[in-house]
């Protein structure tokens, strides 16, 4: 499902679920299908509507629908429908709460959070630890570790969503980039739990084999997102720089 002000396609942002099916009947082939969107109340006003549905059988079978054919004076839908069985989407909008008001099951609406989060560039550290007791042992199907490298930061969410998933990007000395992302108590959920207008710390783990590149690997970048779907990147690559080598 996709989010549009008005219908319009140009300011879109992509809401993913999964869903059920339940037979007609205990030996029917035919069924009723479900899917759930879960939509923090800090979600766009706006029109929102299914764009495609993916399904699949207990043979591995696969097929997509679209619903992308553009409905006379609307432009939307994140793509125009090409293929011959395209429809048209069901649209169903999403108000914005009254000042002062509070969504609820019977009158659902929604206090819109349209700010980026932010990141305290001064209190980004990093640096390279002794790996975990935990790590697993060189027989275990992995190489033993030459450490972890460890990546400190704090960040809020000054639109009140709160801080949701957070992507960062390590450069090693060869140039390559080492992708990761950080859990923490709020990473999988759909409303933030506690204050999330206040700095929190937040840590990102990458774990260095033994034999990684030796010299200068780099905090190349860190991404925020918010449970509103906000999101910004922010270029570290020439603030902070560690040597595993040196620490090994």
């Amino acid at each position: 499902a996709e989010w549009a002000e008005n219908g319009a396609g140009g300011s879109t942002y992509p809401v993913y679920g999964e869903g059920t099916c339940v037979k007609d009947t205990a030996w029917a082939t035919d069924g009723t299908c479900t899917v759930e969107f879960r939509l923090a109340p800090s979600y766009p006003a706006g029109q929102y509507y299914v764009t495609m549905l993916s399904f699949g059988d207990v043979a591995g079978n696969e097929r997509w629908q679209f619903f992308t054919q553009q409905p006379e004076g609307v432009v939307c839908c994140g793509r125009v429908g090409n293929q011959g069985d395209d429809e048209e989407p069901t649209f169903v909008r999403l108000p914005e709460c009254a000042k002062g008001a509070k969504p609820t099951v019977a009158k659902p609406c929604v206090v819109p959070d349209v700010d980026d989060p932010e990141l305290d560039v001064a209190s980004v550290r990093a640096s390279l630890v002794a790996p975990p007791a935990t790590a697993p042992a060189a027989g275990a199907g992995k190489q033993p570790l030459l450490g972890q490298a460890v990546v400190k930061f704090r960040a809020r969410d000054p639109g009140g969503s709160g801080v949701g998933n957070i992507v960062y990007r390590v450069m090693d000395p060869q140039g390559y980039s080492h992708q990761g992302y950080v859990t923490h108590d709020n990473s999988a959920t759909t409303v933030f739990k506690g204050d999330p207008k206040a700095w929190s710390d937040y840590e990102a783990r990458l774990d260095l084999p033994k034999g990684s590149p030796e010299g200068e690997w780099k905090v190349e970048s860190i991404q925020l997102h918010d449970k509103a779907g906000n999101r910004r990147n922010f270029q570290l690559i020439e603030l902070l720089v560690f040597e595993p080598a040196k620490a090994a």
